[in-house]
């Protein structure tokens, strides 16, 4: 009878609740869904709570006799079914066989599309929730929800015995759910939020198999290494929060319950102007927290560290880098006492210097992205600085710039230090007085020698420390004044 028809999906959106009083973290209960026909844009996007359908968007529409799971797949294949007008949600399906004239059907939309996705109940297909595992999560700016949709955040939807002379209409609803992080700045000075880590005694990111059990869906694990409970939320472009002011910071999760007696941990990165500074949250649940399908669950947290206060060490903790685990991976990678490494690796140092141990960071020589290691801010002052350079790979070439910066980003000190003829996995040493009575901010930047865009010029650093200022002593104490003064 039909070989084409149309479908009109209505797009699914998040809806959660807040409260005014804050605590280090207060956990509240999010909302369930809302659907919404909405406008036009060219890929699945996020407008406050709205999901957005996009022209680039395919799902999967299956159909079965009703009351039976002997689904159909229909559209194109490898290609599913495409939204034809996002404006209302019509999606376009060629029917995979004709429908039978008198005869019901039942319908079943799934997003994103999935090549292998063919029959109900375990599909054994899996989706990703807000992220592939160990892969950062981005938001535009505060306040932002845009990321919050596409292909990390799967939908579904099912329209039960419709007869073949009528086109469905499928509600979509949300499989993920989301958790909203309200950060309010209880510290004296205006803070922006870099980036926030948020881990969970359970995973809670990654690709989960999703099941179907009537007609709800349920999830499982793939692997290990395809989820994780860590996750790393960068905020780009975020605005000052003042002092008493707060911003949200959301991501994307599997639906679950996080269970009493469970551990949550948050470690906020700000910037008061130039200075980075952190700050460890640390919770154990008195009671389960579920987090809902379509819902949201708000995590209430207070940033109260004095970012301008600077820690009171003489060298880093590189060993903590990365969770403590060596990389090859260019990347980037933080310590608990602050320190970043950017478009960077965790080397092992022993791999690669001879007596030497711990874990070293290294920097790559990519023209596109040159590596970086930065320091938090470190009070104490500065009074000899020195460590240990030297590259890994014989072919590379070795120049780098040392700064060291006030809080106002202002440079004190700045060394450009090259080998023209280095040798693979030497060791070589630099030492420096600095005499400088503030508190400061140390930076090394990779000059990419070879000048190409590509893994070159990998440059690590180790074994580095330094003393604290210490006020000079006077060649000899100065003469007493004479009474009455004037010259004997």
């Amino acid at each position: 009878m039909k070989k084409s028809i149309y479908i009109l999906t209505l797009a699914a959106a998040f809806i959660g609740c807040t409260k005014e009083s804050v605590s280090d973290i207060e956990i509240t209960d999010g909302g369930d869904f809302a659907v919404y026909a909405v406008t036009a844009d060219t890929k699945t996007t996020n407008d406050g709570m709205t999901t957005i359908w996009g022209t680039s968007d395919y799902l999967d529409v299956l159909h079965a006799p009703a009351g039976s799971t002997d689904y159909i797949k229909n559209g194109q294949q490898y290609m599913g079914c495409k939204v034809e007008n996002p404006s209302i949600g019509k999606i376009a399906v060629q029917l995979n066989g004709e429908l039978a004239a008198g005869t019901s059907y039942d319908w079943w939309a799934m997003y994103p599309y999935a090549q292998g996705l063919n029959k109900y109940g375990e599909t054994g297909l899996y989706y990703g929730f807000g992220s592939s595992a160990n892969k950062a999560v981005e938001q535009a700016g505060n306040n932002s929800m845009a990321h919050i949709a596409g292909k990390t955040f799967p939908m579904y939807g099912f329209a039960l015995n419709v007869a073949s002379e009528t086109n469905p209409t499928i509600t979509m609803k949300h499989i993920a759910s989301v958790v909203a992080l309200n950060v309010t700045n209880n510290s004296a000075v205006p803070i922006s939020i870099k980036s926030i880590n948020f881990g969970a005694t359970e995973s809670f990111y990654g690709s989960y198999y999703v099941d179907f059990v009537d007609y709800k869906p349920s999830l499982r694990e793939t692997s290990a290494s395809q989820v994780s409970n860590k996750l790393t939320l960068v905020v780009n472009d975020g605005e000052d929060i003042a002092p008493g002011e707060s911003a949200k910071f959301y991501f994307g999760a599997r639906p679950m319950t996080m269970a009493a007696e469970s551990n949550i941990s948050i470690k906020i990165k700000v910037a008061s102007g130039i200075v980075p500074a952190f700050q460890v949250i640390e919770k154990t649940l008195t009671e389960a927290v579920e987090l809902k399908s379509g819902g949201i669950k708000t995590f209430n947290v207070s940033f109260s560290a004095d970012p301008l206060a600077g820690i009171d060490v003489t060298s880093p903790d590189f060993d903590t880098l990365n969770g403590g685990k060596a990389t090859t991976t260019s990347g980037s990678y933080s310590s608990e006492q602050g320190w970043e490494v950017t478009d960077g690796f965790v080397w092992d140092t022993s791999k690669y210097f001879e007596g030497c141990t711990g874990l070293c960071a290294a920097m790559n020589g990519k023209t596109s992205s040159p590596g970086t290691i930065k320091s938090p801010l470190i009070a104490g002052g500065l009074g000899t600085l020195t460590f240990n350079y030297g590259h890994g790979f014989t072919g590379d070439k070795l120049s780098f710039r040392v700064d060291v910066k006030d809080t106002n980003g202002n440079v004190i000190y700045t060394k450009v230090i090259t080998e023209d003829a280095p040798v693979a996995k030497t060791a070589y040493s630099f030492s420096a007085e600095i005499n400088y009575d503030g508190k400061f901010l140390l930076e090394f930047t990779n000059l990419c020698p070879s000048g190409k865009n590509s893994n070159e010029d990998r440059t690590g650093v180790f074994n580095l420390s330094w003393t604290n200022y210490t006020t000079p002593e006077l060649p000899f104490p100065p003469f007493p004044p004479f009474p009455g003064g004037g010259l004997i």
